[in-house]
């Protein structure tokens, strides 16, 4: 496999580009990034020493002019953490600054410059559904001792600002560049993205309602995650869920191809799926060739992750043997689908993110797990808008017809979880809007052998539940 070097960071490289005469003393750099956030949260200020930082301080969309007051607190923490050079719109104190007319434009200019020069295979994952697990399991496929692969761990920072802050590739040796694409919010992202990063194929996983409070429908959402397209060459390859009604009949120039399980003309085809406690099998089907493959993920909706993650290493030419060695590299950690045992309690922290469809997942996984009691402990699902409480009442229902011990329900919304859910007198149901109370309750009900659900959107922070219940120390 052909390896590709990274194009050097340097001050003739941003001078030149932004129509400015370099510097007599050319000064190399380590990474772009950007200082970003309205709430001046210092974790969007943080750079890499003799990096290159944008002082953008605004909302990146919305296009509001940062005050001084808010670049001179960014630059601040910019310059504290190492950062060489500051594009700014305005001198900040006696700062190291290239003043510029806008500096999105200017960023814009710059990440452009440097993916024309910057030439890995790109695999570009988006949806609405799985994307974080599809691209680690993608980014596993195509890693092996001989090949870099960047990023080799990948954060959840899909949105402008964290393609941006990722980059950290200045002399670097990259043989696939795999980077996850919001589809939004705001509507438009993944297009933003794809013309900055030029995928040579893209993966779209599945769609839901997550995130539909910032889109007029379902199909809307889609029609985001079609854009990823717009950046592509016209060689370029779709991936697709063949299972999914809204991208059955995709719009695009480009070569498309499916991954499903239901779907029996998918290129990419799923049959004979086994869910056990360590994880899930399948067959493998593609040129009428079948395979045994096994992920350590529970359910079945992580085998629509693994399918596009094969997809692309076919694209890649990776033997399926190879393939299966690298899948099994690829374990759930923290609070991603992670089944924890902490002094004799079964912890299935699932409290990354969550979806209607995917709450629905966590929830069936428990029927193949142990344990003397299932308990979960289920919160709001944010970002639903007026979705929010039909939502919350199905999964509610849902969980009256499992075979749940005990909900401990938290959050506003959940409540109406709790609501529904109660309707099964079978199950012990409480609800709270404050933690302390899930809590209390969960240290009074919880026995050693039973395993404990914690399902809910990040915002919810429900690992601090976990932490403060049994020792643990889970973060994000």
């Amino acid at each position: 496999m052909k390896k590709y070097t990274s194009i050097v960071i340097d001050s003739n490289f941003v001078y030149t580009t932004l129509g400015v005469t370099p510097p007599k003393e050319n000064i190399l750099y380590s990474s772009f990034r950007i200082a970003n956030d309205p709430p001046y949260s210092e974790r969007f200020a943080q750079s890499d020493n003799n990096s290159v930082v944008f002082i953008i301080a605004y909302d990146m969309y919305t296009l509001v002019p940062p005050t001084k007051e808010q670049s001179n607190f960014l630059a601040d923490i910019a310059i504290k953490n190492g950062a060489a050079l500051l594009i700014t719109e305005m001198q900040l104190k006696n700062y190291p600054c290239l003043v510029v007319p806008n500096v999105i434009e200017a960023l814009y200019k710059m990440l452009n410059a440097f993916f024309d020069k910057f030439t890995p295979p790109t695999v570009a994952v988006t949806g609405n559904i799985g994307k974080s697990t599809t691209t680690g399991l993608v980014t596993c496929v195509l890693q092996d001792d001989d090949t870099s692969v960047f990023p080799i761990v990948q954060s959840n920072a899909n949105d402008i600002r964290g393609v941006v802050n990722s980059l950290c590739l200045s002399n670097a040796v990259c043989s696939y560049l795999v980077k996850e694409v919001m589809e939004g919010p705001p509507p438009g992202t993944a297009k933003i993205i794809s013309d900055i990063i030029k995928p040579d194929i893209a993966v779209i996983t599945q769609t839901s309602n997550a995130h539909i409070e910032y889109f007029d429908s379902i199909n809307h959402i889609f029609e985001s995650s079609l854009e990823i397209q717009s950046g592509m060459p016209s060689d370029g390859v779709l991936l697709l869920n063949g299972d999914d009604c809204y991208q059955a009949n995709a719009g695009t120039d480009l070569k498309k191809m499916y991954y499903a399980i239901e779907n029996k003309n998918a290129d990419f085809l799923a049959s004979n799926i086994e869910l056990s406690a360590h994880g899930t099998s399948f067959d493998f089907t593609y040129q009428n060739i079948t395979t045994k493959m096994h992920i350590n993920y529970i359910g079945k909706h992580n085998v629509y992750c693994a399918l596009a993650a094969i997809a692309v290493a076919k694209w890649a030419s990776v033997p399926n043997d190879v393939i299966q060695k690298r899948l099994l590299r690829e374990k759930p950690t923290g609070i991603r689908q992670n089944i924890v045992n902490v002094d004799g309690y079964l912890l299935y922290m699932d409290c990354f993110n969550a979806s209607e469809d995917s709450m629905y997942s966590s929830l069936d996984a428990l029927k193949i797990l142990g344990g003397k009691q299932k308990i979960a402990v289920i919160g709001d699902i944010v970002e639903l808008g007026q979705h929010a409480k039909a939502v919350h009442e199905r999964i509610g229902k849902f969980i009256a017809s499992s075979n749940i011990d005990i909900l401990l329900c938290f959050g506003e919304f959940s409540a109406y979880v709790a609501e529904n859910a109660s309707a099964n007198k079978n199950i012990s149901v409480f609800h709270s809007t404050k933690q302390e109370d899930i809590v209390a309750i969960l240290k009074t009900n919880a026995t050693k052998e039973d395993i404990i659900l914690f399902k809910a959107s990040r915002a919810m922070k429900l690992e601090e539940i976990a932490n403060k219940v049994f020792g643990t120390n889970f973060s994000i």
